[in-house]
């Protein structure tokens, strides 16, 4: 532990700090708090080139052999939170809902819905092997307006830098890092928007493992699965910025990362995943994979609260859609209302959108037909604000094509 505290501060421009980590837990604390106020202040610079250290670049020896998720892999921390080159597919994926800073996230309405995900997808063996992408979105409930944007690059052509045994993305001039065991986000928007964001401590005692110890079906079929693990209830604060105006903000993430090859079917059209947060602690994950026939939907979820995590088959929950919207600008319907029922904790809640529009128009893209993709993705919670998440349906104008 002492030697990955020190990896992390060799390149903080204030070398005083990393003797404070090597410290008590009430020492870590207040460095926390100087770690904030530098990435606020700008001395921890997030994209483009680095100052804090990583383990390995983008990789430049061959990963030739494919890999599956199997059973068997389990997951293992920090190392896992890296990328793994021999999946074909891989995403981090953070949202969150933002108040006012010193409000408190359950119970207040909120005023910002936040979404950031990177994207790789294995595309041959050696430098120039992997592409990605990164997509930031901002939904402003008092302003009514939703912004996103993207950015792309490919290994050996310069603008990523990705670890291979930590937390640590950076795209252009977007990234996601680990630094003294908090995490550091950063991102832009149209309109000269720019979103930054820490969390409080992440401990291994907070992630969640999906399925069976991390390997998630998405199909009946042995190799259609996933690894996939989550970090739900993380406490970050920071600010958005605009121009002529700085918002302090603190706000509930919710991360996901998963790895991939082949887990979708070519008769399964897409899928509504969601993440819910309860102002008692709950969290709950859902999702259903769509396929093409009536009747042939999957169906996956687990159940979290004090460190005991359950899973859910497709008899333990319901999700039942009580409403649509329809977009002006794909003409794609999506469903918008959902009630949302997990029988054994006694959970009946009607969940709403923050926004009814929170499209997202040409981000990833399909594996096969190179289109983009038009899919929603948006902030949820119930009237009281009790219970707050994310919702994402995808398929609904055109099927995810398999190995997304």
């Amino acid at each position: 532990m002492r030697g990955d505290r020190m990896k992390e501060c060799l390149g903080l421009p204030l070398k005083g700090l990393c003797s404070l980590l090597r410290g008590n837990v009430g020492v870590r604390n207040w460095a926390g708090d100087v770690l904030f106020l530098m990435f606020m202040a700008g001395s921890i610079q997030l994209g483009g080139r680095s100052t804090l250290a990583f383990a390995e670049d983008t990789p430049s020896t061959p990963d030739s052999a494919i890999e599956h998720a199997e059973p068997q892999r389990g997951l293992t921390f920090p190392l896992d939170h890296g990328m793994h080159p021999r999946f074909e597919t891989e995403w981090w994926y953070l949202t969150g809902h933002l108040v006012p800073e010193g409000m408190p996230v359950f119970g207040s309405p909120t005023h910002y819905g936040i979404q950031l995900t990177f994207f790789r997808r294995r595309k041959g063996d050696g430098l120039w092997g992997q592409v990605y992408a990164a997509h930031g979105a901002l939904g402003d409930v008092l302003s009514g307006n939703f912004s996103h944007d993207i950015r792309y690059a490919r290994s050996g052509m310069g603008g990523v830098e990705v670890a291979r045994d930590r937390l640590g993305i950076h795209l252009l001039d977007w990234g996601l890092e680990s630094v003294a065991g908090q995490w550091i986000l950063r991102w832009n928007l149209p309109g000269d928007r720019e979103v930054r964001l820490i969390t409080g401590p992440v401990s291994a005692s907070m992630i969640v493992r999906q399925g069976l110890d991390g390997f998630s079906r998405k199909a009946a079929c042995d190799g259609c699965a996933s690894m996939y693990y989550s970090v739900p209830q993380l406490h970050a604060r920071g600010e958005v910025r605009s121009p002529g105006k700085v918002e302090a903000v603190s706000g509930m993430l919710w991360m996901d990362h998963e790895f991939m090859t082949n887990a979708l079917q070519p008769d399964q059209v897409g899928w509504d995943w969601f993440s819910i947060m309860t102002e008692g602690g709950h969290s709950i994950m859902l999702f259903r994979v769509r396929g093409r026939e009536s009747g042939s939907d999957f169906f996956s979820g687990t159940l979290s609260h004090g460190g005991v995590t359950t899973p859910l088959s497709g008899d333990d929950f319901s999700i039942e859609s009580l409403g649509s919207w329809t977009s002006r600008a794909s003409g794609t319907t999506y469903p918008q209302r959902w009630l949302i029922r997990v029988p054994q904790i006694g959970f009946r809640e009607e969940l709403a959108p923050i926004l009814a529009d929170q499209e997202i128009r040409g981000g990833a893209h399909n594996s096969s037909t190179k289109d983009p993709l038009t899919y929603w993705e948006g902030a949820i919670a119930n009237k009281s604000n009790s219970v707050k998440g994310y919702a994402e349906l995808t398929g609904y104008g055109k099927p995810v094509t398999p190995g997304l």
